[in-house]
């Protein structure tokens, strides 16, 4: 994306526009004002960020995320104990997703399993009508996130 200050071209918005939609007569409207990249995942600070709106995150991709269905998925490769080598792995099998929210799924576990609700470009054969669960990093113990980065924008109202 770039900053409207920098392109070349503005609109305005039309009154007049004819619409199927219902034309709402305000004089504002939501204006992306920054992107924000988040580099080193903070799953907490990501919880945080779905109060108010849903998120992109880059995750790691194993094959069996191509026929995800219904279970919360945990992507079962593990690094490798060679660092250069895994940063390459890891780089080279990335999959952007948006994040929709979060839950726990509860039943016949104490403590629960926490996961992501993702959407992917996949359509409504993956998941469950497009929607798929991703493991939490507090409920994959050990491991890291299965999210390497994510992007948001921050926006504000401005002036029609």
């Amino acid at each position: 994306m770039v900053p409207e200050a920098s392109c070349p071209w503005t609109g305005n918005v039309d009154k007049e526009l004819v619409c199927t939609h219902k034309h709402v007569d305000e004089e504002f409207v939501y204006k992306v004002n920054d992107l924000v990249y988040i580099d080193n995942i903070v799953e907490k600070d990501l919880i945080l960020l779905l109060q108010n709106q849903s998120i992109l995150a880059v995750m790691q991709y194993c094959p069996e995320l191509e026929d995800h269905r219904e279970s919360i998925y945990d992507c079962l490769r593990r690094s490798t104990s060679n660092k250069k080598s895994a940063k390459k792995m890891r780089r080279s099998r990335l999959h952007v997703v948006e994040v929709l929210g979060y839950n726990t799924y509860t039943a016949g576990d104490t403590e629960g399993k926490h996961y992501w609700l993702v959407q992917m470009a996949r359509g409504t054969e993956w998941g469950v009508n497009g929607v798929g669960k991703v493991m939490i990093q507090i409920s994959r113990k050990e491991d890291k996130s299965l999210f390497v980065s994510a992007l948001y924008p921050k926006v504000g109202l401005s002036e029609a």
